[in-house]
């Protein structure tokens, strides 16, 4: 039997390493990506999820995907012993801020692609209103959409949304809330739009309404992970 492999065993090979390369950097800097992968309910299961449903269709982007996350790991100048050819940067700040350029690339060269809105929805995740531009948002709403059903898409829409609002812009981020909540394919799950609707509503001083999403959360999804931290913001407003 040949052991060559196949165009489309290599493909599958090459997909499955950035994506596992993915996963693996969530999981060892999720202090940093706490707060999104929280609010869609699971840390652990939204890892898996969003990478697990990213099809990246083109194998050059998929590398340079997986480049841009290696580099979030590669060797300091503090280290014992870098491997040999390996880039070394002088210190995490130098080494994250070049990880986060190729990633900022890779979005603004292939925003129409799989692989170019997850480096969009990273950057909204990790920076938030830093990252906010139209592109951006753009390419993780669309990234939402191709990949609607998923936690993948839910995490996508929610980071979006979070970054609008970090960016001084609540009531357009509110705006995209409700039109998610109303839809009857949304990327999101209904207890994650209805706390996200009342923390805009409380972020842009409206109180009442806030008091209202977070009871109908508490009252219609007891089962919600986010029903705890309702019960405590209803309390404290």
């Amino acid at each position: 039997m040949s052991n060559r492999l196949t165009k489309q065993q290599m493909k599958t090979d090459q997909l499955e390493h950035a994506l596992t390369d993915a996963r693996d950097f969530v999981v060892s800097h999720k202090s940093e990506t706490t707060r999104w992968m929280l609010i869609a309910g699971g840390a652990i299961l939204a890892i898996g999820a969003v990478w697990g449903g990213i099809v990246l269709r083109n194998n050059r982007l998929a590398a340079r995907f997986s480049s841009a996350l290696a580099l979030f790991d590669a060797p300091l100048a503090s280290d014992a012993a870098p491997a040999p050819g390996a880039r070394v940067f002088k210190d995490v700040a130098e080494r994250t801020a070049a990880a986060k350029a190729e990633l900022a690339s890779l979005a603004k060269d292939s925003s129409s692609t799989s692989a170019g809105r997850a480096a969009a929805v990273l950057l909204l995740s990790l920076d938030g209103a830093k990252a906010a531009t139209g592109a951006n948002l753009d390419a993780a709403k669309a990234f939402a959409r191709s990949e609607s059903g998923t936690v993948a898409a839910g995490i996508a829409a929610v980071a979006a949304i979070d970054a609008e609002a970090g960016a001084g812009r609540p009531k357009e981020a509110l705006e995209t809330a409700k039109k998610y909540l109303e839809a009857s394919d949304s990327p999101v799950s209904k207890d994650v739009l209805v706390f996200t609707m009342a923390r805009l509503y409380e972020q842009t001083g409206q109180n009442v309404e806030a008091k209202t999403f977070y009871q109908r959360l508490v009252t219609d999804f007891p089962d919600s992970p986010l029903r705890t931290d309702a019960q405590q913001r209803l309390a404290s407003l």
